[in-house]
């Protein structure tokens, strides 16, 4: 949809979750090449697009 290949990470155990401190799920995170977390919780496609916008600097 982005013209984005990556990783899409299911996280069974929770670590992933509990180190950011998620409290609900299902939760998105938008995270740059870097690994660094540009966007937390995002759920709407519309602030999903924002989100990737941003990071891609569109």
């Amino acid at each position: 949809m982005w013209g984005l290949k990556g990783t899409v990470l299911l996280d069974e155990t929770a670590e992933y979750a509990r180190a950011l401190g998620v409290r609900g799920v299902p939760t998105n995170l938008v995270v740059d090449e870097a690994g660094i977390v540009r966007a937390l919780g995002v759920s709407r496609l519309d602030e999903l697009e924002r989100a990737i916008d941003g990071m891609l600097h569109r």
